[in-house]
């Protein structure tokens, strides 16, 4: 129920601010209240976000699972998958775990990992309509699309996602991060 969605709690790793800005405009669409999200997004310049982003996760999977009494807390980690990918992403992801000593991901955890394909853009550009679009290419410098402002085009495309999974006929990793999104959903 949405009404039970703003009593969860929400870690978000984000690669860069696009991407804060629409996760945290799709989550208070999908009835999360904005007080029980806290956002973690790479610092500009201080080398690569998506490395920046698998440092992290380790140490927030841990945090979420050593209060596993605590059936209120969920950790979304987006990283763009570039030309590597949503499936290898997905990998390195497990990998760091691994590293740290800790359990991969399991079915019943509210743990998300979205990996838009080259990047957020291409699924902002899907979402808004775009047609002809394809995960070989990266439309970073295509969004907000022209004539269009950039906030209102990442409310637009957050108000979208409900149709995700039919708007990702041709883009793999949309149809792949609406079963992530879903899983924060899962009660």
């Amino acid at each position: 129920m949405a009404s039970d969605r703003k009593q969860l709690r929400v870690v978000v790793l984000a690669e860069d601010k696009r991407q804060e800005r629409f996760l945290r405009t799709l989550l208070g669409n999908l009835g999360f209240s904005p007080r029980k999200v806290r956002f973690r997004t790479a610092p500009a310049g201080l080398g690569a976000a998506e490395a920046w982003v698998r440092k992290q996760f380790p140490t927030e999977v841990r945090a979420i699972r050593s209060k596993n009494y605590q059936t209120s807390l969920c950790l979304l980690a987006m990283r763009d998958g570039d030309s590597t990918g949503t499936i290898k992403r997905k990998n390195e992801l497990m990998t760091e775990l691994a590293s740290a000593g800790l359990e991969a991901r399991q079915a019943h955890e509210r743990i998300a990992l979205p990996v838009p394909t080259w990047s957020v853009e291409t699924w902002l550009l899907a979402l808004l309509g775009e047609a002809d679009l394809s995960e070989s290419a990266s439309y970073k410098t295509a969004f907000p699309p022209t004539g269009r402002d950039e906030s209102q085009a990442l409310d637009n495309a957050a108000a979208q996602w409900a149709n995700a999974s039919t708007i990702a006929q041709q883009l793999p990793s949309l149809a792949d991060g609406a079963i992530e999104i879903a899983r924060l959903l899962q009660p």
